[in-house]
């Protein structure tokens, strides 16, 4: 009813009882004093158990992230969480609340709930990495990537709740993985990606120094600081030779600690990160 045909009624307080009672009950009022029939919308629920998305739903999702920060204030580089992995929890619909993404925490495995979760509002901008609000844990998970992060050092895996768009998910992520059951599935989730990265970045350092040792062999002539000359058939195998023993030397850097004793079984080394690991006690004392 628009304002042009507005109409003075009459409604008592019984019969505007009558209605809202109908109305919560998503029945439709046919005969309401102003003369329009009204019915409610239903209210669509977040739901508390898990369940899949329903066949051909392209909407809204709510998921479970562990996340690092991988930024780098050297280089400018911004990536505050970036993805270590992504569970599906269920489907959400606009307006998209607070209240709805706590209903959500109802799905998370017991540990998981222990956690204090706090609501970061959306910011609505393009370039906005929250743009409907999220949930993020407040406690410290205590553990951390090593190999992931873009400029390397620990950084710390924390867990928050945040909204995508289900064929966004699919592209990287599958519906049907289960949360993780403990924070010892989390350790491990780590540990594998660790060592698939650094199997990747091996493979990687191979095809490039295979790719260089390559031009080397094909190459007829160079430019270095004796100037333009050919090379000859002796130059290029001692050019390939100190290539393959930079890479040598590179690879014992990496193997071995500044001590000069493998990693994982340098005394010192072992020593100093049982003391990091040590809680702390919030006293000067941890500090001297």
């Amino acid at each position: 009813m628009t304002k042009k045909d507005h109409r003075p009624f009459n409604l008592t307080l019984e019969k505007a009882s009558e209605i809202i009672g109908k109305l919560q009950k998503g029945e439709v009022v046919s005969d309401c004093p102003c003369g329009e029939t009204h019915q409610l919308k239903p209210r669509i629920e977040t739901p508390t158990k898990w369940q899949p998305p329903e066949k051909d739903y392209k909407g809204r999702i709510i998921v479970l992230e562990a996340v690092f920060d991988d930024s780098d204030i050297q280089t400018d580089y911004w990536s505050p969480d970036r993805c270590l992995e992504r569970w599906y929890l269920c489907e959400v619909q606009k307006p998209i609340t607070e209240g709805k993404l706590r209903r959500a925490l109802e799905i998370l495995p017991k540990w998981l709930q222990g956690y204090t979760w706090t609501y970061r509002k959306g910011e609505k901008y393009s370039m906005s990495d929250h743009y409907y609000g999220q949930l993020r844990s407040k406690e410290s998970t205590g553990l951390s990537v090593k190999k992931l992060a873009s400029y390397g050092g620990d950084r710390a895996v924390e867990f928050l709740i945040d909204i995508t768009f289900l064929d966004h998910f699919e592209m990287n992520d599958t519906v049907n993985q289960p949360l993780p059951e403990s924070l010892d599935d989390i350790k491990k989730l780590i540990e594998d990606k660790e060592r698939n990265e650094e199997e990747r970045r091996k493979r990687m350092r191979e095809k490039m120094n295979e790719a260089q040792a390559k031009t080397i062999a094909q190459s007829t002539a160079v430019i270095d600081g004796r100037g333009f000359h050919i090379l000859t058939e002796q130059e290029k195998k001692e050019e390939i030779v100190k290539l393959q023993q930079k890479e040598l030397e590179r690879q014992k850097e990496e193997d071995h600690c500044i001590h000069g004793y493998a990693k994982d079984l340098c005394m010192i080394c072992l020593e100093q990160q049982k003391e990091k690991e040590k809680p702390k006690s919030g006293t000067l004392a941890d500090y001297f």
